[in-house]
């Protein structure tokens, strides 16, 4: 199988719990911790298990038997239980500004569309290549592969990339995977040196998290006022889940000159525990819109099902200035939620037969702002796809979360009586450009949709302030089934998004009502292949 640009390993040993359901026991002393460098990995180019199993079937997962087995029985749910009678509701739909056709790869799999918005430029990044994009155009300014966007050698593998704005320091942010041998695992990170990069190799600045022959697999990428956060799920050498971890990294000054990895300021938590004692899952740090010295991080449990989210704080030390990362997550209650069936394509037409994957129920990315509907707090927007109740189907489900009080402060899902839902992305429409603010109390949620009447489409919903949530809109159709390289194996699974993106415009046009949300997610180009990876990504601009 060609590569599809992924990976997963770790650092300090889980206390010996054994978890019910998908995370299996671990033992083992500490393995020692991760460290910043500027020096780009190196190695003789052979993966480690967890980061070869990465690679190829896209998120790893902790105990893949017991992932198999909730797949099968909620794939089984899927066919035989009835399907309900619910879809979307609402008298409002989100409008289309602009759409256009984003960037791909014929040779990576699953595509790993994310994007970013800025002042004046738009960030779109997949498995294996970015497009910087001026606001105002949809051809690129310039293209290239993530391996030059990170600094590395195009013999490393580099994937899962992450890429943020930043309002307080007026850049872009990315990370990824930067894998170089068994031995050479790293997460790489940079910065634009601007607020309006034009080259992907010359206009960031390049950083390297070492993580030794433990694999930070699947980073997410946030922030707080002081630092850069990413977290991930790390495995060890011998392809065994130890534990998720968060490294902070504090931000660099005003200039356009790259600071020495050693001026920064550095820290890292091995091993965050969920509220249930065991470890969490998926630590999706979030990305702040408007400042605050408090950031968090919003994980799943380690077991399934669940009616917890983990929450945990990341703040400054006072003293040293380094991250302080509270290691216990406190438990944020949602509605039950377990591992989703996978979507089917639609019947009569070429590999109707084919799947598409849903992943695990984990949390994929995550906003805040201001919310003048909350009284001016600020809310948390997280989302991840989760199998509808009573099972049947998958249906992406959004939170506002008020992080005080670890409550809800609203919630919703896209869902549809003959569709599954899922990859979704969730953004408010939060406008902050240096002391400016504006909106931020209605939000966009863009999801993929497919089922045996219908081929895989992007769609989205909004809910503007306290009315009801949207219906939902059509943002692209595909043509066809999918059908790829990536659909090889007796269960004609197909690797699918594994995430998506959306973020807020800091500087939405003057005059509208609510700010804009930029967001990216895949479909499928139409084209039957074993050959080729068959995705394509739409980038869309949308007000609620």
């Amino acid at each position: 199988m060609r590569k599809t640009n992924r990976a997963g390993v770790r650092f300090a040993a889980l206390a010996g719990v054994v978890i019910a359901g998908l995370l299996p026991a671990a033992a083992g002393a500490a393995a020692g911790g991760a460290h910043l460098t500027a020096r780009a990995p190196a190695g003789d180019g052979s993966l480690g298990p967890a980061a070869a199993r990465a690679v190829k079937q896209g998120y790893v997962v902790a105990d893949q038997a017991a992932y198999g087995a909730a797949k099968t029985a909620a794939n089984a749910m899927a066919g035989l239980r009835p399907r309900a009678a619910e879809g979307a509701t609402g008298w409002l739909a989100p409008v289309t500004n602009r759409s256009w056709a984003g960037i791909f790869d014929l040779n990576s799999a699953p595509s790993d569309s994310t994007s970013s918005v800025g002042s004046t430029r738009y960030l779109e990044l997949v498995n294996s290549r970015f497009a910087i994009y001026n606001k105002t155009a949809n051809t690129p300014i310039n293209t290239g592969t993530l391996a030059t966007l990170a600094g590395v050698a195009s013999s490393l593998s580099t994937f899962d990339p992450q890429i943020m704005w930043d309002a307080q320091t007026n850049r872009f942010y990315y990370a990824m995977d930067a894998v170089a041998g068994v031995a050479s695992n790293s997460l790489a990170f940079g910065f634009s040196k601007t607020a309006s990069p034009n080259n992907g190799t010359t206009d960031f600045c390049h950083y390297f998290v070492d993580f030794g022959g433990d694999f930070p697999d699947y980073p997410k990428l946030g922030d707080t006022r002081d630092f850069m956060v990413i977290g991930s799920n790390v495995f060890n050498s011998a392809d065994a889940f130890i534990g998720s971890d968060a490294v902070g990294i504090s931000k660099p000054a005003a200039g356009t000159t790259c600071p020495a990895a050693s001026t920064f300021k550095f820290g890292e938590q091995f091993n965050l525990r969920d509220p249930n004692g065991g470890p969490a899952f998926t630590p999706v740090p979030v990305n702040q819109v408007d400042a605050s010295s408090t950031g968090f991080i919003v994980a799943r449990t380690g077991s399934l099902p669940s009616t917890r989210f983990s929450l945990h704080r990341v703040t400054r030390n006072a003293t040293t200035g380094n991250p302080v990362f509270q290691a216990s997550g406190l438990a944020v209650v949602v509605p039950s939620y377990t591992v989703p069936p996978n979507a089917p394509q639609r019947s009569g037409f070429p590999n109707s037969a084919k799947l598409l994957d849903t992943a695990d129920a984990r949390p994929t990315q995550a906003v805040s702002g201001i919310d003048p509907n909350r009284a001016n707090a600020v809310g948390l927007w997280v989302q991840h796809t989760t199998a509808t109740s009573p099972a049947g189907r998958s249906e992406v489900r959004w939170y506002e979360i008020n992080p005080v009080t670890r409550t809800l402060f609203q919630s919703g899902k896209a869902t549809n009586a003959s569709l599954f839902a899922f990859n979704g992305a969730i953004s408010p429409d939060r406008r902050r450009f240096g002391a400016t603010g504006q909106f931020g109390d209605s939000m966009v949620l863009g999801f993929n949709t497919s089922g045996t009447t219908s081929f895989p489409a992007v769609r989205m919903l909004s809910k503007i302030a306290s009315a009801a949530q949207s219906g939902h809109r059509l943002v692209v159709a595909s043509p066809g089934n999918y059908s790829g390289f990536d659909c090889a194996g007796a269960n004609n699974l197909c690797r699918w998004g594994d995430y998506a993106g959306a973020s807020p415009d800091p500087v939405p046009p003057a005059g509208g009502t609510h700010g804009r949300v930029w967001s990216v997610s895949q479909h499928a180009s139409g084209v039957q292949s074993t050959t080729a990876a068959n995705w394509r990504t739409r980038n869309w601009d949308a007000s609620p």
